[in-house]
Order: structure tokens, then sequence, then C-alpha cells
């Protein structure tokens, strides 16, 4: 079965589910005020979801983007100025860091290693190979 990211908490918490998953409103995954995440609230049709949360120690997790093609999860590490591709099958997390706060990754399309990056003073190209 593939996994397929949805959403995130703060910190550091992704969670993924399966395709066919149904959510039933904005506010579905919430991590408490006391930034305790393993006090989640998941208000999902469980029949059909499979989650699974990745602590990858970051600072301020954000944005986290799914790369279906290497089954990769790529997300940014505000303040720990880093930006992190979470194979999904492997559970590696490889760790790349920036002279500058990211704010966002996607991929480039039409191009297999290539992303862009927003970067609090630019925009950058990287190639994660």
């Amino acid at each position: 079965m593939q996994i397929l990211p949805i959403f995130h908490t703060n910190p550091c918490n992704f969670y993924t589910f399966a395709p066919g998953a149904k959510r039933r409103d904005q506010n579905s995954v919430s991590c408490s005020e006391e930034r305790r995440p393993n006090k989640l609230h998941l208000i999902l049709d469980m029949a059909d979801v499979v989650v699974e949360q990745f602590n990858k120690g970051g600072i301020l997790a954000e944005g986290p983007f799914y790369d279906a093609s290497a089954n990769k999860l790529a997300w940014v590490d505000i303040y720990g100025q880093s930006v992190h591709f979470t194979d999904l099958v492997t559970k590696e997390d490889e760790v790349h860091n920036f002279d500058a706060r990211p704010g966002a990754i996607v991929k480039r399309i039409n191009h297999k290693d290539c992303w862009i990056i927003n970067l609090e003073n630019k925009i950058v190209s990287y190639n994660d190979k």
C-alpha cells in the first residue's frame, strides 16, 4: 500500500495516510498546547486510514512535499535552517543545511533530483544528489 503525506503539526511531526482516507474537517490532526506530540486527536474515517508519525528532531517543521517518484517526504526545518528528505520505506532522513531559514520546498518539474527552496533571503534551485 502506498502511503501519502497529508499535513503536519509542530514540533516536527508528520502524518501520512493511505489513498482513499477521508478527512472530516480542516483541523483533523492537532497538537496540544503543551506541544506534546503523543497527545494527538485524529478525526478520520479509520477504515481507510494508515497513520504514521515521523519525528526527526527538527525545531520547527513546515512545508511537507511528497515526491511520489522517489517515495520521499521533503520538508523544511525553519529554525534549524535545514531541509530534510525522508525515505518513506527505509525511514532514513537526509539533512541538508543552509545559511538562511527555509520556508518551503517543491519539486522542480521534469528534473529528477532538483528542488526549488525558498530561503528567507533568496529562492534557490537545489539538487539533492
